[in-house]
């Protein structure tokens, strides 16, 4: 009887050896597949960086050599005067500008009157009310938003990106492909004005 019990200790030595070595083999499987991962989501945020640098080139080739473009062009990319809050106005000497009413507990809007869809398009927001949506940004961080806020728009890669003059804000919305958007802006300052400037775009 004892013979026995020493027997089946060493076949289950032997049996707990592979068990060992399948466990750690499977040990070494799931490694291998974090680290995959890992390589896959890294490679995603190089992806990431680089359309967000060609994004970048893209604005600073257009700031560079800005189109000329005319005044009924730049109406046509302006503010909509059908489709805002009564608290704001659209400027009569100004069409590129609205106006907001110094009216107290409310949130006011106003929308363009032109969509996007296809190509690459960039707009200059003039303003001191802005607040910039970036995941990345911690809402609770104070940013003193500057006089002039750049949205760059590439619907071919379904991007949208800011910039100020000085400094490139990166890109704050991706998966936009296939949409149409509209800028919109809200204010809640009394006497807040908003001027938008469109910068042109193209297709490629």
């Amino acid at each position: 009887m004892q013979k026995l019990i020493v027997k089946l200790t060493k076949e289950n030595s032997k049996l707990l050896e592979v068990v060992a070595e399948d466990k750690h083999e499977i040990a070494e499987f799931k490694q291998k597949i974090l680290q995959l991962k890992s390589d896959k989501v890294d490679d995603k945020r190089k992806i990431a960086q680089l359309k967000s640098e060609n994004v970048k080139l893209k604005h600073e080739k257009i700031l560079l050599n800005p189109t000329k473009i005319d005044l009924e062009t730049l109406e046509k990319h302006s503010w909509n005067s059908d489709d805002r809050s009564l608290n704001i106005f659209v400027k009569d000497d100004d069409p590129l500008t609205f106006y907001r009413y110094p009216v107290a507990q409310t949130t006011d809007c106003i929308r363009g009157k032109t969509g996007y869809s296809k190509v690459k398009n960039e707009c200059s927001f003039d303003s001191i009310t802005w607040k910039y949506p970036n995941y990345e940004i911690s809402n609770d961080e104070k940013y003193v938003a500057p006089k002039n806020i750049f949205c760059i728009l590439d619907m071919n890669k379904g991007l949208m990106a800011f910039s100020t003059d000085n400094n490139y804000l990166g890109v704050a919305f991706r998966g936009l492909k296939g949409k149409k958007l509209y800028p919109i802006v809200g204010s809640v300052w009394g006497h807040c004005e908003v001027t938008m400037k469109y910068f042109g775009g193209y297709d490629e």
